[in-house]
């Protein structure tokens, strides 16, 4: 269901009336549903909570203990899209991780995210929801890749876990580890999931465990392995990319400051925004969809303060920015 309301939150608010009517119709019948199968367990809130819909929907049955069982339409069920819904959700989280990571949350657009995997389960998945995955991770654009290219790996021998393991001989391995190529040793892993070696006549089996892998990426990625390969995102921000994120970022804390006044969605509002020179002129091309987006009729962005006195205000700090926020209800 939170997967559902994000990706359709934009159509039921500021949608085409037919897109407003699907996502009533889908939430309607999902909620309808849900409380039908609840109310078995929980009678008591089911029955306030379906007294409620009764009203707004004027339903028929006096109360949910006498709606009919909900059914499943069979012929509507499509496992492949179940399937790579399941597979893009992990994929989703590890992307959302990684920009908790590097401190750029999904409200900052980023360029490009690669996807390095060999797994066709996977890349049938990205390829079949790739806009979804956009969406909810807020991605430019999408590549898979076998592996990234630039990426320098290096290998060095964990003596904790050697010595244990090979005793008297962990020395010897250790020197072999670090005369031997890294990309032979990491490719047999890979493969056959150990690198065996010959050491005084006796044959060493090296897996995983025994070794330190270190990756150096190109400056502009950052990494994340998952379940099926890794992720790497491009965390270089240029102009471009920047002034949308001050726009989300402007469009919440607005937002925001309409809740706290108080306001509902139908409101309209005056809005000003003060920031400055180089932020305002960052904006400019965002005008439109700010306004749209937190109901406002009127908007001016300035370095300068307001020359009246405003209803509600805020003062808020954005990567470092000052930016005040003032509004009236219109």
């Amino acid at each position: 269901s939170r997967t559902y309301i994000q990706l359709t939150r934009d159509k039921a608010s500021s949608g085409s009336t037919e897109e407003k009517k699907l996502v009533l119709y889908t939430c309607y019948n999902v909620f309808l549903g849900s409380l039908k199968a609840f109310s078995t367990v929980a009678p008591f809130i089911t029955e306030l909570m379906y007294q409620n819909m009764r009203k707004v929907f004027s339903l028929a049955e006096e109360s949910i203990h006498l709606c009919s069982w909900p059914e499943a339409d069979e012929s509507l069920i499509d496992k492949a899209l179940e399937n790579n819904m399941a597979d893009i959700s992990a994929l989703i989280q590890a992307i959302l991780s990684l920009r908790e990571k590097i401190r750029l949350g999904v409200r900052w657009p980023l360029r490009e995210l690669v996807i390095a995997t060999e797994d066709q389960k996977t890349i049938k998945a990205v390829e079949s929801l790739r806009d979804i995955i956009k969406k909810m991770t807020n991605v430019k654009d999408i590549s898979i890749l076998k592996s990234l290219p630039g990426i320098k790996e290096s290998v060095k021998a964990d003596y904790k876990q050697l010595q244990p393991d090979f005793k008297q001989l962990a020395p010897k391995i250790i020197a072999r580890i670090s005369i031997d190529s890294p990309g032979t040793i990491l490719k047999h892993i890979k493969k056959e999931g150990k690198y065996v070696m010959d050491i005084d006549g006796k044959k060493v089996e090296i897996v995983k465990e025994h070794l330190i892998v270190e990756r150096e990426l190109p400056y502009q990625f950052a990494e994340a392995e998952y379940k099926s390969g890794f992720i790497y995102l491009n965390k270089e921000l240029d102009e471009e990319l920047e002034s949308e994120g001050y726009a989300r970022e402007i469009m919440r804390r607005v937002q925001s400051l309409r809740k706290k006044a108080g306001l509902q969605k139908k409101d309209s509002i005056s809005l000003f925004i003060q920031t400055d020179d180089e932020l305002k002129g960052m904006l400019s091309r965002w005008n439109d969809a700010i306004k749209d987006k937190v109901g406002a009729s009127h908007m001016l962005i300035s370095s300068r303060p307001p020359s009246k006195e405003h209803e509600h205000s805020a003062r808020e700090k954005v990567r470092g920015r000052e930016i005040s926020i003032f509004l009236d209800k219109d």
